[in-house]
């Protein structure tokens, strides 16, 4: 049997996209840089490639600049082996014979949004008053934090809190793995009666 060359399965980057006709950018995961992203506009992920999958660097590099929709993201992971192309990603079964193609998205009109900038505010945010001994409760919305859990490169991670309504910086609690970072939005304790 061929060695499986694909995306970690249990990397699932499209929990983190947006099903919305409205931002349809946000339905896309983004290749640039070495890394993928992905936002529902609740949590940013941004996973370093070679976290996630075992392609080779000529392949990572051909990812570059390239957007997936979410939902052949979903449909690749269930591939044996996959060839990043020029114009999308070619799926093989363990023989090598090829089987379900995911085109990239070639169009101009899609702004995805800045990560990196949103993920560079979120760290260099300075704790909100009362916060510098930490948060004592923070509200989060349990299907938005699964959907980071899901789309998240590392299982076992730090937060950064510095406030009950700042973005929550996540990064691996293992240093050679900073690469991959996540930001989630609290939400108001105001908005709950406990």
């Amino acid at each position: 049997m061929a060695k499986k060359i694909n995306f970690y399965s249990s990397v699932k980057m499209h929990k983190a996209c947006l099903k919305d006709e409205i931002r349809p950018a946000m339905n896309y995961i983004h290749f640039k840089g070495g890394f993928a992203y992905a936002t529902d506009a609740h949590c940013a992920i941004k996973n370093y490639l070679t976290d996630i999958c075992n392609l080779s660097e000529e392949q990572i590099t051909l990812l570059d600049g390239k957007i997936l929709h979410g939902e052949s993201y979903a449909a690749m992971l269930g591939c044996h082996s996959i060839i990043v192309q020029e114009d999308g990603i070619q799926c093989t079964n363990a023989k090598g014979i090829k089987g379900a193609f995911f085109a990239f998205y070639s169009g101009d009109e899609l702004k995805f949004p800045d990560i990196d900038e949103f993920i560079k505010n979120a760290k260099e945010l300075e704790p909100q008053e009362g916060c510098e001994n930490g948060v004592t409760r923070v509200a989060i919305n349990s299907e938005i934090y699964r959907s980071l859990i899901d789309a998240f490169a590392h299982k076992k991670i730090i937060y950064n809190f510095k406030g009950d309504k700042v973005p929550i910086v996540c990064t691996s609690d293992e240093p050679r793995w900073q690469n991959s970072i996540a930001v989630i939005m609290p939400l108001a304790i105001s908005d709950y009666n406990v």
